[in-house]
């Protein structure tokens, strides 16, 4: 988010911290604490899941930054509030700072609101605001009695931007909520920390998860690994685009809005609808980020040297939006009454470079596909043909309702054409935009132009329920089933070179539309069709197969990610037995997402493990029958038949099976793709150390990230990165097949190896001498590494230590490990006991002794005498982290 008026200097130094804003870190996860503090024990991260009172409304709310109004006068706000309220949003958050012209705003704002039914609630951005409880009750005092002030739950509405353990912190949050508030901020640090100390917050929103957090098209892993922590209290985000590329703040990167972000982040939200009760949009105009819907006012209004969004309209993304937001209110997905087509594309390929431009390409340029993007809305059978200047491709007998399209860009205007029965009922090429296809341009412009062309009422036919979502792109060939099955329709293309149609789901599925590649750039023709509707399938077999449940399945990590490659299809009718009798002649069949279904013979396409994972990765309803478990985010529920299987798990839970050690946290690299171990990689559902480790059997180190990752090497400095051990803390992520264990964190491996890390030296365990039992508090008695572990020995936290360098040791609590080489003995820790207080048992061999509660037991490896150190701890100011989204 942007304040024009305002530079925050701390950003320089998160920025650099971060990578850019580094993929995942983008997240609530902004910076990861280094305090003292962070070594105190993780709690327990039971939720309560429970409906929200007996209101099961869905809300959606629109961000709006206050502090980029400056010019803004009453009819500008009138404006504002007239086309939010259109497209029935719930409330706006008037995100805003300490500034006292943004107060005189906000009350426009809320005398525009006069008089309709659209609410406004206060977002408090304090990293703009004060950090000051009785200046944020005064604020809510001024507002929250006003007729448009949005309540929840009969109390009034307070979010924010900010405000965690670096602002108001606990207390201070404890107090706005005593003072009769529903508190829903946004902020981080909170990661594991939302049951306790953080359990009193009413809700929790995720900014960051609007987006892709990595070069691949967005899902819902981050939504629910926050829903497995806050359960109903969650809510979160959807967006459509993000750039920003600003030198005096070195904030410059892009993330992936492409795979039309803004209308699949809205399908998947309408998969997880159960579990939400807020989204909230961003943002209406935040032009600086290039994730505006709102139209463009005043060129004052966008921060100092912003030139990449006064010509790059959205409000077509918002127009489509308001069917999406309309299904999620209520449930359905609406009837379309009329056709449109709405488009968008960058104004130059993603690897050009820049003559004018000093600042450079941004972070996240290499995650750009270049392709011009089209969602058709229809309400009968169409032919709609996609431009780019004399580059075109006709998809043809796309089905009624909601088609996701997509062409390769090329210079020129984009156009776009639909045909219902032979009537050409669209015909618009777009004037104001012109794609450049140079490989060198004058400045680096990754946002987005949005166009939208309607049919004339005279030309519209009957309306359809939007029951098939379709997607085709021009870029690979379809499948076709072993009995001969087409699914879909022919096509042809203009285009010069060969090329194919296959439409996909939000998440890749293949319909598997053919197209015919065309030999001139001079005519589009259209071949004959042969379609069938998937969901009807007729086989020649003359009797029904046996299928037989076979858990739940991770897909793959390459390519299309498909573990199973036959045919697919997807509808809003799908179950379990609609797809085993799509898949008549398979051996396996497979339901995802709550809509799509795969057919295959084998399970270990692209990369998969076919490996059955934690049940809980498969927690989408089938679209017509919520009863039933229909996969999840790039997970199948799989069913097999004629006697097939799917490979269960490894019985073994002990990761030092096999010689390896565990390693400590380790940082992720600085360049390139960032990866420190450049081998194999997974990504399972059900992914532990051990099965990581079993994974990475043929090399020398394994780590496993962000709870479900796992990254295999025989070296760990590869992309900048440094192979050292880092504070255990910043490994916070719970493993996906076990949520007792850690599985690294954002850009952070939990690393096991068969060799130490680079730098250390390995030493025996058996010589190591115990010290005794000692006390501890939360200053710690070893300060340099802390390791939690369900399968905790006396053994494995030496070895843990040593394998790291240090020469002192102590497990504590039955689970914990420590390192270090200073005994810290202020603060209560570090005072010799009696052997009874440390009592207890290693979670991993309960003959063993493992500390206890604020106790103990202390080793020191061979030729080591314990150097004990008593530090008076000064006051220090809180550490001040800025989040990568914006600048105040």
């Amino acid at each position: 988010m942007f304040f024009a008026p305002f530079i925050v200097p701390a950003l320089l130094a998160t920025l650099a911290q971060a990578g850019y804003g580094s993929s995942r870190k983008l997240h609530a996860r902004a910076g990861a604490r280094s305090g003292l503090d962070t070594l105190t024990r993780a709690p327990n991260a039971t939720v309560d899941i429970a409906e929200r009172a007996a209101d099961t409304t869905k809300y959606v709310f629109m961000h709006h930054i206050v502090g980029s109004k400056y010019p803004y006068v009453q009819s500008d706000w009138n404006a504002d509030i007239a086309e939010i309220g259109a497209k029935e949003i719930d409330a706006i958050a008037l995100n805003f700072g300490s500034d006292s012209w943004q107060k005189d705003q906000m009350h426009l704002a809320f005398k525009a609101a006069e008089g309709t039914s659209l609410k406004l609630f206060l977002s408090f951005d304090y990293t703009a605001f004060d950090c000051s409880v009785s200046k944020t009750l005064a604020y809510m005092t001024e507002f929250k009695s006003h007729p448009n002030y949005f309540y929840y739950n009969g109390k009034p509405f307070l979010s924010s931007y900010g405000g965690g353990y670096d602002c108001l912190g606990v207390d201070g949050w404890k107090q706005l909520q005593n003072a009769g508030n529903y508190l829903m901020p946004f902020m981080w640090e909170l990661e594991n920390r939302f049951s306790d100390p953080w359990g009193f917050l009413d809700s929790w929103f995720c900014w960051g998860c609007a987006y892709p957090q990595s070069n691949e098209p967005k899902n819902t892993l981050d939504d629910q690994w926050y829903y497995s922590m806050l359960g109903s209290r969650y809510a979160t985000t959807a967006s459509s685009w993000m750039f920003t590329h600003y030198s005096w703040t070195n904030k410059n990167f892009y993330l992936r809005g492409d795979d039309w972000l803004g209308a699949v982040r809205w399908e998947q939200l309408m998969g997880m609808r159960d579990q939400l009760t807020f989204t909230e949009i961003i943002t209406w105009n935040d032009w600086g980020e290039s994730n505006y819907y709102g139209p463009f006012r005043y060129k004052d209004a966008q921060p100092t040297g912003t030139y990449w969004a006064e010509d790059f309209p959205h409000t077509a993304l918002w127009d489509m939006t308001h069917y999406y937001i309309t299904a999620f209110k209520t449930g359905q997905y609406p009837t379309i009454t009329e056709d449109v087509i709405y488009f968008w594309a960058r104004p130059h390929f993603a690897s050009v470079t820049a003559s004018s431009d000093s600042l450079g390409p941004p972070n996240g340029q290499a995650w750009a596909q270049d392709f011009m993007w089209a969602v058709a809305f229809s309400t009968d059978v169409s032919d709609i043909t996609l431009c780019m200047g004399a580059s075109c491709t006709t998809f043809t007998n796309q089905p009624a309702g909601v088609n996701k399209l997509k062409i390769p860009l090329a210079a020129g205007k984009m156009s776009v054409k639909m045909v219902k029965r032979s009537v050409t009922v669209i015909d618009h090429t777009e004037e104001g935009f012109v794609f450049n296809a140079a490989s060198v341009v004058d400045k680096y412009n990754y946002n987005c132009y949005a166009g939208s062309a309607k049919a004339t009422s005279a030309t519209s036919t009957t309306a359809t329920s939007a029951t098939s979502v379709t997607t085709s792109t021009a870029t690979s060939t379809s499948a076709s089933s072993a009995s001969g099955l087409t699914i879909g329709t022919a096509a042809t293309s203009t285009s010069a070179s060969t090329s194919a149609s296959t439409s996909t789901s939000a998440s890749g599925l293949t319909i598997g539309t053919a197209l015919t590649a065309g030999t001139t750039t001079t005519a589009t023709t259209t071949a004959g069709t042969t379609s069938t509707t998937a969901t009807t399938v007729t086989t020649s077999s003359s009797s029904s197969p046996t299928w037989t449940s076979q858990g739940c399945i991770a897909e793959g990590t390459t390519g299309s990610r498909r573990a199973l490659n036959g045919i697919n299809t997807s509808s809003d009718n799908m179950t379990p037995t609609i797809c085993q009798a799509f898949c008549a002649g398979y051996d396996y069949a497979g339901v995802e997402y709550g809509r799509e279904c795969y057919c295959g013979n084998t399970l270990t396409n692209n990369g998969a493990s076919g490996l059955v994972a934690d049940a809980a990765s498969c927690d989408v309803h089938c679209s017509a029958d919520s009863s039933a478990a229909c996969g999840g985010t790039w997970f199948l529920s799989l069913y097999a038949t004629n006697g097939k299987t799917a490979t269960q798990p490894a019985a073994s839970t002990d990761p030092s099976t096999g010689g390896w050690t565990s390693l400590g946290c380790v940082d992720e690299g600085s360049t390139g793709s960032r990866r420190a171990l450049t081998g194999a990689s997974f990504s399972e559902g059900g992914m532990t150390p051990s099965r990581c480790n079993t994974l990475c059997a043929a090399y020398t180190y394994a780590g496993t990230e962000y709870g479900t990752e796992c990254y295999c090497g025989n070296t760990i400095q590869n992309n900048g990165a440094s192979g050292k051990a880092i504070d255990s803390s910043r490994c916070d992520s719970k493993c996906g097949g076990d949520s007792s264990l850690t599985c690294g964190g954002t850009w952070t491996m939990s690393v096991w190896g068969k060799q130490a890390l680079p730098g250390t030296t390995t030493a025996s365990t058996t010589d190591w001498t115990s010290n005794g039992c000692y006390s501890d508090s939360s200053t710690r008695l070893l300060r340099d590494v802390f390791w939690e572990d369900s399968s905790m020995t006396t053994e494995l936290c030496k070895s843990h230590c040593t394998g790291l360098g240090y020469k002192l040791a102590a497990t504590e609590y039955g689970s914990q490990c420590l390192c270090g080489n200073t005994l810290y003995y202020d603060g209560g820790s570090g005072t010799s006991l009696t052997s009874d207080r440390c009592n207890s048992a290693c979670q991993g061999n309960t003959a063993q002794s493992c500390g206890g509660s604020w106790t103990a037991n202390l080793y020191t490896a061979p030729a080591s005498t314990p150097t004990k150190r008593r530090e008076v701890q000064s006051k220090r100011a809180p550490r001040t982290w800025q989040n990568l989204w914006g600048l105040l």
